[in-house]
Parts: C-alpha cells; sequence; structure tokens
C-alpha cells in the first residue's frame, strides 16, 4: 500500500535492506519503542498484557535478545492480568465472540506463566 504520492523507493528499498541485514536489532528496537508506549499510556489490562505477549513471543526464536526487553514489563503484571481476567470472566456473562476473546488471551498468559514461572 503507498501511503504517499511521491515515494523514494531508492530509500524505502535501502531501508527494507537494512531491516533485514539487522532484523534482529530492529526487533529488539521496535519493541523497546512498543513497551514505551504502554508504559506512557498505562496500557497493563489483561488484553495488553496478552497482546504484548503474543506479538513479542513469536520473534524470541529469531532475536533471543528480545526476551529481556518485554520480560521485565510482564512480569511486572502478568500475575494481576490473569487475576482480573479471572475476575472478569466470573463477573460477565460473554457471547461467542467475547469468549473466544477472553479464552485466547486467558490461554497466551497462561502459556507465559507455564514458561516461565512452572518450568513445565
Amino acid at each position: 500500500m503507498q501511503a504517499k504520492d511521491n515515494i523514494d523507493w531508492d530509500e524505502a528499498l535501502n531501508s527494507i535492506v537494512n531491516i533485514c541485514n539487522n532484523y534482529e536489532e530492529w526487533i529488539v528496537n521496535e519493541s523497546k519503542g512498543l513497551l514505551s508506549s504502554l508504559i506512557a499510556h498505562e496500557k497493563n489490562k489483561f488484553e495488553d498484557i496478552a497482546t504484548l505477549i503474543d506479538l513479542t513471543r513469536r520473534y524470541e526464536l529469531i532475536a533471543p535478545n528480545i526476551i529481556p526487553v518485554y520480560r521485565e514489563f510482564v512480569d511486572k503484571y502478568c500475575f494481576q492480568a490473569m487475576t482480573k481476567l479471572l475476575n472478569h470472566i466470573k463477573g460477565n456473562q460473554f457471547n461467542d465472540i467475547n469468549r473466544k476473546h477472553t479464552t485466547t488471551y486467558g490461554d497466551i498468559i497462561w502459556k507465559y506463566i507455564k514458561d516461565y514461572y512452572l518450568g513445565v
């Protein structure tokens, strides 16, 4: 998708090549930017934590330096997020779409807890 009328394709292609050749650094920097935004906007609800976990963990194998970048933030909120999610489930009735989203969020947070805290 072309967002601007006057794209400098040489610059765009050079940027793509630079990202590809330095993908691990790029992933880490993008993750740091995402975390800064979450902190600045106080995004620490269970939906936010689950989404962050989902977005960042998919890159762990190709960019292992991402792990310490997001872990401090997630570790600070993951148990709180799971507690809020469970209370949310307890206090609400769900339609199929909400149930699916809530289940997905719970699965993501629980997998993180299993992987980093239970060692299962």
